[in-house]
């Protein structure tokens, strides 16, 4: 697409912000939450994200992509051992 890596990663971590926001303040409104467990999984979420944007200015556009590449890999293999993805 011709966009570089690293303004595709910012791009896709706001992306990915925005979503699980709106995910959130909807099942908050209909009260099938529970704040303060949110609350830690998002402050965790939050050193994770910043820790991952030191990690993407440290890296080549490459070695990202590989990486990225190998992480799918390995949650794809983990769901076929569990069963949970089967071919079509």
């Amino acid at each position: 697409m011709g966009v570089p890596v690293h303004a595709a990663t910012g791009t896709s971590l706001a992306i990915v912000f925005l979503n699980a926001a709106t995910g959130a303040l909807d099942h908050l409104r209909r009260g099938r939450s529970l704040p303060k467990t949110g609350i830690a999984f998002g402050a965790s979420g939050v050193l994770g994200a910043f820790a991952g944007v030191w990690v993407n200015h440290q890296l080549r556009g490459e070695l990202i992509l590989m990486l990225f590449s190998l992480l799918m890999l390995a949650q794809l293999s983990a769901w076929c051992a569990a069963g949970r993805w089967v071919p079509r």
